[in-house]
């Protein structure tokens, strides 16, 4: 536990201090690549916040992992953070991966996922609320479709638990996915009822070896409740990206088909008590 509340206690500042130090990295590793050479690039950014939480939490719980992998002339980064106040009533998830590729063989992947849980107890004839925005951003581009491939997917999710019965009050799930080149790419957005849009904007532009999508969600959250009831707010945002180039297109089609795969594994929604985030919660 002690761990858990050392995280509660990180500056938000953070996000904005990395991103200053690793932009001209990113910059720099992009002007080594020569516009003359075949070249491959993924991103995938994903952010949500909660603010206005009007009851303070008996505990905020989070945890970000990354990981990434390169062979041959390919980069990858990836960065998750998941930070929580109580004193503020706020708290936040960030993640982003990005890969980079050159030449002629090359396969560079990146993962990135924050978790962040929230629990609250809610007195009989209390209401529990919360403001929250969701960011998610994907870009992927290649330069020769017949021996290059870009992937990147985004998901971001929120639940609202009654802890008490085990069930899932209110759910919020963004996710998308772009695959370069392929005509099945994606952004899309669910939600429970009880879940309110503010503002919601959504743009792609799908087709082609360059392709985007962004999504920017602003929305509140308010359940009366009748009982005292133990809550918990989980969140969740994960992001991958892919880059690959081979030559030989049996093995491209190899390497292609288990890249989407992955990626095809982490959208499943999870409304149960099993999910990763509910493990969690149980232990």
């Amino acid at each position: 536990m002690a761990n858990f509340k050392d995280c509660m206690m990180r500056s938000f500042s953070f996000i904005q201090r990395f991103a200053l130090c690793v932009t001209p990295l990113i910059a720099s590793y992009s002007l080594a690549i020569a516009p003359s050479r075949a070249a491959t690039f993924g991103y995938s950014e994903a952010n949500l916040n909660f603010t206005n939480i009007n009851i303070e939490p008996l505990v905020f719980l989070t945890d970000a992992d990354g990981f990434t992998n390169v062979n041959g002339m390919a980069n990858a980064f990836s960065f998750a953070e998941a930070d929580a106040s109580s004193f503020l009533q706020q708290a936040s998830n960030s993640t982003f991966s990005e890969a980079f590729g050159a030449g002629r063989s090359y396969l560079g992947e990146a993962e990135s996922q924050s978790r962040l849980i929230g629990l609250f107890f809610v007195d009989a004839g209390q209401h529990f609320s919360f403001d929250f925005t969701a960011y998610l951003e994907l870009e992927t581009s290649i330069d020769n479709p017949l021996e290059e491939n870009a992937i990147a997917f985004g998901e971001i999710d929120f639940e609202l638990i009654d802890i008490d019965n085990s069930n899932v009050l209110d759910f919020f799930l963004l996710v998308g996915d772009i695959v370069t080149p392929d005509n099945s790419d994606f952004i899309t957005l669910d939600k429970s009822d009880n879940v309110t849009f503010t503002n919601s904007i959504t743009t792609s532009n799908f087709g082609g070896i360059k392709e985007n999508a962004t999504a920017s969600i602003q929305g509140s959250v308010q359940r009366h409740f009748a009982n005292p009831t133990n809550l918990a707010l989980i969140a969740f945002t994960r992001n991958q990206v892919v880059v690959v180039a081979v030559p030989e297109p049996s093995a491209k089609t190899g390497l292609l088909f288990g890249a989407i795969l992955i990626g095809f594994t982490i959208k499943a929604k999870r409304k149960t008590i099993s999910s990763p985030l509910h493990s969690t919660l149980a232990q």
